[in-house]
């Protein structure tokens, strides 16, 4: 009975803690969102826990869009999943067609095969032009009846085949979903984590360099306390869309949490890399925000880049450190700048 009270009292103070910190952050008390910190507060998933200290020791704001996030990334997926037990539901009723199909047809086959033979040897009995001509209209009769047998396997297969393609490509597009951000259609942690291990990997084997590029919105709490969530989402693909209207081929963009993206560019030294982000932070600061409901105008918005390379002691986790200290160095040094970890050495 004491363990049930200690449970009560304790869930009963986290309970109260979550309530007034989503009210302090204007965060709607919705169930998805409450479960996101309460779970966080209770301390069940280390997965969130460890997310949410990394963004606290960055300053990162914790509002209603950050919250969304860490919903989608860390309780939302459950439901693709289930979409995707869906469809391998449907890719297992399809595959036991196919062997019905297959099986049906190899019965047709046998079939005719028996009466062949059962026809060869009434023919070798025959004893006039009658049972002759009998014989000769049963072999068509058959030969007929397995030619319309194996029409209708065709167009069967056909349909079948078809079947799996739309099968193919509804997994891709579901695989697709579970590694995009919902809100600016570009890659989330989960994908970033995968690719950045991907490059990591052909570094090591092949001394293929890749560069990584950090950066957000210099100044976007203000901005969305001044104009509102709505209006800072909206803003946030903005930025998204000119991010993935100037980097191409084999760069990989994603949103690394809130106002931050990382985008890796693959066989790509430091100094092509500084091309790169001091082109992007061009073309944002002179971007006209327009609203698409009412077409008004804001205030643009600037970008601060930090930018490393990978080299040889490295570890998947220090190449982005690195790029993370340059881009605290960008913010020091009046935001709207590039900086590297060259001018890291220099401090």
């Amino acid at each position: 009975m004491e363990a049930e009270q200690d449970l009560f009292h304790r869930t009963s103070d986290i309970a109260r803690s979550v309530l007034s910190f989503m009210v302090q952050n204007r965060i709607p008390v919705t169930p998805n969102y409450y479960t996101v910190w309460f779970t966080y507060r209770y301390g069940s998933n280390e997965e969130l826990t460890r997310d949410i200290r990394e963004r606290e020791r960055r300053n990162a704001p914790f509002n209603q869009e950050v919250t969304e996030e860490l919903y989608a990334r860390y309780f939302g997926d459950k439901e693709k999943q289930r979409i995707i037990g869906l469809v391998q539901t449907e890719a297992a009723r399809i595959l036991q067609e196919i062997v019905e199909t297959a099986l049906a047809g190899l019965a047709a086959t046998t079939e005719y095969t028996q009466e062949l033979q059962q026809y060869s040897r009434d023919l070798r009995e025959a004893r006039g032009a009658a049972d002759v001509k009998r014989i000769v209209v049963g072999i068509i009769r058959v030969t007929v009846k397995l030619e319309e047998s194996n029409a209708l396997l065709r167009a069967k297969f056909a349909v079948i085949a078809e079947e799996s393609a739309n099968l193919k490509k509804l997994v891709e597009q579901k695989e697709e979903e579970l590694l995009k951000d919902h809100l600016t259609d570009l890659y989330n942690r989960r994908a970033l984590d995968k690719k950045l291990c991907e490059f990591y990997d052909e570094f090591q084997k092949n001394g293929s360099v890749f560069s990584v590029i950090m950066f957000d919105i210099d100044l976007f709490k203000e901005f969305n306390d001044q104009y509102g969530h709505r209006i800072g989402d909206e803003a946030l693909q903005i930025v998204s869309g000119s991010v993935r209207e100037n980097t191409k081929g084999k760069d990989f963009t994603a949103r690394y949490g809130g106002d931050e993206f990382i985008i890796l560019l693959p066989l790509t030294p430091l100094y092509s890399g500084a091309v790169v982000a001091e082109n992007l932070r061009k073309v944002v600061s002179e971007k006209k925000l327009k609203l698409k409901n009412t077409g008004e105008l804001l205030p643009k918005l600037s970008i601060s880049l930090g930018l490393s390379q990978v080299r040889s002691g490295d570890t998947v986790e220090s190449v982005v450190e690195r790029a993370d200290a340059a881009l605290a160095l960008a913010k020091q040094f009046g935001r709207n700048h590039v900086k590297s970890e060259l001018d890291l050495a220099l401090r």
